[in-house]
């Protein structure tokens, strides 16, 4: 004989785990394109662009530098100066 009392609990029982499931994975879902997302504006944004120069074009801006008299003014970052007053890279001709 089946126990009524038990099927109803085990049904409840089922039934909230069941829901705990879904809105812990429909959050995930949320959480996870929500940073997605943010990840594509980073990636898209044009604005700040990182540069690494080689050490072997440093020493080719330092010397192309140095034979031009190029005067960087005060409180400048050396190489980020060059970089925006000559895109066309003149050193490397």
């Amino acid at each position: 004989m089946r126990n009524v009392i038990r099927f109803q609990v085990e049904s409840y029982l089922g039934a909230a785990f069941m829901a705990a499931l879904t809105i812990f994975f429909v959050g995930f879902l949320f959480t996870s394109m929500k940073a997605f997302n943010a990840d594509i504006d980073i990636l898209s944004n044009q604005e700040a662009k990182i540069k690494i120069i080689s050490l072997g074009e440093k020493n080719l801006i330092n010397e192309w530098a140095s034979q031009n008299d190029i005067n960087i003014p005060d409180g400048k970052p050396r190489y980020r100066y060059i970089l925006e007053n000559y895109p066309e890279r003149p050193w490397l001709r």
